[in-house]
């Protein structure tokens, strides 16, 4: 193989399109693809192939291979099956059979020649690979605790997992601490298991290149005010976002007159919160907003906060970091490996310890600063470039063995 290309088969699995591993996906594989030793096909669904995200220069490898399913909107408009057109009532008939059974898998199409498959959403095809297999576990959430998704889904989730250890040659996760978190539920060695770590686009969340104009767009287009302390994500449980709710009602009244709280995504245990706590006139919604409004909703903010349960890596850390915005964030999992000594580190179950943190944050300018200038230091750790680096070698060194 030392003169010839390694051909890979991605199966880019997308999810809401705006999660984190749609974000580590896409990320990596535009980068990957421009390695001369890879022969890279890429097997997307409609939506992604669309937006092109990988450059016009790349379109002839990328392949739309994708059936939506829609018999079951609330449990299945995340999952794809990617089949050929002499499969789809193949297809149509399994999910009417087996769907209960086997949702965890989805088929993929095309070249069955690849000497690598790569598959980053949490599980892979059900069908037999004819290749060498690298699949991504970004984290066990679901076999640590119940995130409103219920004890099917742990099911599934603990299948597809199984079935990754078994079958694949190498693992690839996003921390340390996911790793650790692999090795302890599924016993699967070690050293089968590579940090590929997520990362931050920089420069497009750095705040020196943002322009007026596009600040002054986003925030009529939200209606957001002049300050505020910011949360992006969603609103499921373990992101802990009531307790940021409870923790910003015991500031002063003239605190939260200065600085409002905005919250993407909100959900309705989120709202009955800020009701609970007569919290209305202090809050700001934003719902589901494009990539391209994410560095300007960073670069305004004052303070970023993200008090999570438990997070395989966090990659809104490090945007908040690259845009110039101090950071409080929760001291568990993962969060302190990717923050560093660059954020002020709280128990995400002690509303008293995050009010003094995000007020403290928000009166020291020489915290203030001090947590600035160690953010932008800090992401220098991370890149999509030596994650994607990481990765080829991690490809190379399976094809070798």
């Amino acid at each position: 193989m030392a003169n010839e290309k390694i051909k890979t088969h991605w199966n880019i699995h997308r999810t809401n399109g705006l999660s984190g591993i749609d974000t580590y996906t896409n990320e990596i594989a535009k980068r990957l693809i421009k390695y001369d030793d890879l022969d890279v096909s890429l097997y997307v669904d409609r939506s992604l192939k669309k937006g092109c995200c990988f450059g016009s220069e790349y379109t002839s490898n990328i392949f739309d291979t994708t059936l939506k399913i829609s018999r079951f909107p609330t449990l299945l408009t995340s999952f794809h099956f990617g089949v050929t057109s002499l499969a789809k009532r193949i297809s149509n008939l399994f999910q009417k059979l087996f769907i209960p059974k086997f949702i965890s898998y989805n088929f993929f199409a095309g070249d069955y020649k690849s000497d690598i498959y790569m598959f980053f959403a949490n599980r892979i095809p059900f069908q037999k690979v004819h290749g060498k297999i690298i699949a991504c576990i970004h984290d066990v959430i679901p076999l640590v605790m119940d995130d409103a998704n219920g004890a099917e889904w742990t099911k599934i989730f603990r299948k597809n997992v199984d079935d990754i250890t078994k079958r694949s040659d190498k693992i690839i996760t996003v921390s340390e601490y996911s790793k650790q978190d692999i090795i302890k539920f599924t016993g699967v060695d070690a050293d089968k298991i590579e940090i590929v770590y997520s990362a931050a686009e920089t420069e497009r969340f750095d705040p020196h290149n943002a322009q007026k104009s596009e600040h002054e767009r986003v925030k009529l287009k939200y209606n957001l005010p002049d300050n505020y302390i910011l949360y992006v994500g969603d609103c499921r449980p373990r992101k802990n976002v009531e307790s940021l709710v409870k923790a910003y009602a015991l500031l002063s009244n003239e605190f939260k007159h200065k600085y409002k709280l905005v919250i993407t995504n909100p959900s309705d245990s989120v709202k009955n919160c800020i009701r609970e706590n007569n919290l209305d006139n202090n809050v700001c919604f934003v719902n589901k907003f494009p990539e391209e409004d994410k560095p300007a909703l960073f670069q305004m903010a004052d303070l970023f906060a993200w008090l999570s349960f438990y997070e395989g890596f966090g990659i809104p850390i490090l945007e908040a970091m690259a845009s110039g915005v101090p950071v409080v964030c929760s001291n568990r999992t993962s969060m302190p490996e990717v923050a560093g000594d660059a954020a002020i580190m709280i128990d995400p179950e002690n509303l008293k310890e995050i009010s003094n943190a995000i007020e403290k944050v928000l009166t020291d300018e020489n915290l203030r600063a001090d947590l600035i200038s160690k953010g932008y230091e800090n992401i220098k750790r991370f890149s999509w470039e030596k994650s994607a680096q990481k990765l080829h070698d991690v490809i190379v060194k399976v094809m070798s063995e």
